[in-house]
This record gives structure tokens, sequence and C-alpha cells, in this order.
């Protein structure tokens, strides 16, 4: 039990990794039904909106 202490909690570590990992997934998923309206706003074509 005194190593794991020294080492810290694996499942904290895992639920910040998996946080992080679910919040870029739910970013992700946000931007790209945007992008057309993105490229409508700033007039621009679709390559440099998806950039």
């Amino acid at each position: 039990m005194g190593r794991s202490r020294e080492r810290g909690d694996h499942r904290v570590t895992f639920a910040v990794l998996a946080a992080g990992v679910a919040a870029y997934a739910l970013l992700q998923s946000l931007v790209v039904p945007v992008l057309t309206t993105i490229q409508e706003q700033l007039h621009t074509s679709q390559d440099t909106a998806a950039e």
C-alpha cells in the first residue's frame, strides 16, 4: 500500500485523460456542422474554412 501512495492513484490519471479525450471529441463534433456557416459568414472557400 505504501508503494501505490508514492506513485499516485491510477484511477485519477485515467479519469483526467478520459475527460480530456471526451472534451476533445465533443469540440470536434461541434465544429464540423458549423463549417459551412463559417464559410458563408467569412466569404471564404471550403478549404480555408476547414483549416
